[in-house]
């Protein structure tokens, strides 16, 4: 089974997903658990069209999924939207969404305090990894250099949140879901999304995908080369803050900031942030 699925990827793949309109995008900005999320959605769908269990690297690529079984999954697309952790000063964060008009959107949000520690790991210890970051420029500064800093920085998720929660009327239906609240109740959260994406419920399903995806598995897959992904791959296998799995916690920042730092960030987000994301 799995030979045969892997040559339809190899030969079909990227010219079928041609065809098949997204039915939901699921965007964030960079470091708010997606590739978890991934995960779970990908193990999810794995048991709904009989194949639990057969690749990770399957799991994690929900367009080919889809594209083996359009009649029976979802089209669910992740992006970043201009991924403004790299390439957008704030001010060139666009503000039109209208592209979006005949999408349904789930918007994966997370502490922007957080996002700010996991990002200074992602810029200083996995840059590299992959064709794709080999581009990618690093950050060669201090953690506390980071926290001040415009690419990327508190600024730049403060207002890519902003716009989205101002347009969250646009799309045809808008889903925000909030990474803390996913890890405090992941079963529950994970429903949401379903019910959101419209694909029948199974709690068992549920209860497998989401203990496939748990934190320690992740690390597992991580750690032992189980997938070839660059998605779930350590940069360094000796260094804990280059695996994608570096943490997965609540309230990491207060690890490695400085107090006067938590507190500019803390004002940062009381005076800027919306109170639509409840942070």
């Amino acid at each position: 089974m799995k030979s045969i699925i892997f040559k339809i990827i190899g030969k079909f793949g990227y010219q079928i997903k041609k065809k098949h309109p997204v039915d939901v995008y699921i965007i964030s900005f960079p470091k708010c658990g997606r590739t978890w999320l991934n995960l779970i959605i990908g193990k999810y769908f794995e048991q709904y069209i009989g194949l639990y269990g057969i690749d990770n690297d399957l799991a994690l690529n929900l367009n080919l999924l889809f594209d083996l079984f359009p009649d029976a999954l979802r089209n669910v697309v992740f992006s970043h939207d201009e991924n403004p952790n790299f390439f957008r000063l704030p001010e060139q964060l666009k503000t039109n969404k209208k592209k979006y008009k005949k999408s349904k959107i789930i918007f994966l949000t997370r502490d922007p305090r957080d996002v700010i520690v996991s990002s200074y790991f992602e810029k200083t210890k996995r840059i590299g990894l992959g064709n794709r970051r080999s581009s990618w420029k690093s950050f060669d500064g201090t953690m506390s250099d980071y926290v001040y800093q415009k690419h990327g920085g508190i600024d730049s998720i403060i207002r890519f949140y902003n716009i989205w929660g101002e347009n969250r009327e646009v799309p045809t239906d808008f889903l925000l879901l909030k990474y803390e609240d996913l890890l405090t109740d992941t079963e529950v959260q994970f429903e949401r999304l379903l019910k959101f994406i419209d694909l029948k419920i199974d709690k068992l399903m549920i209860k497998k995908a989401v203990e496939a995806a748990s934190f320690k598995n992740m690390e597992k897959i991580e750690r032992s080369g189980g997938t070839k992904s660059d998605k779930l791959k350590p940069f360094d296998i000796n260094d804990k803050d280059s695996y994608k799995t570096r943490k997965g916690i609540i309230g990491d920042h207060k690890n490695h900031l400085l107090n006067e730092e938590i507190e500019y960030l803390t004002k940062k987000i009381e005076n800027d942030l919306s109170d639509y994301f409840g942070y």
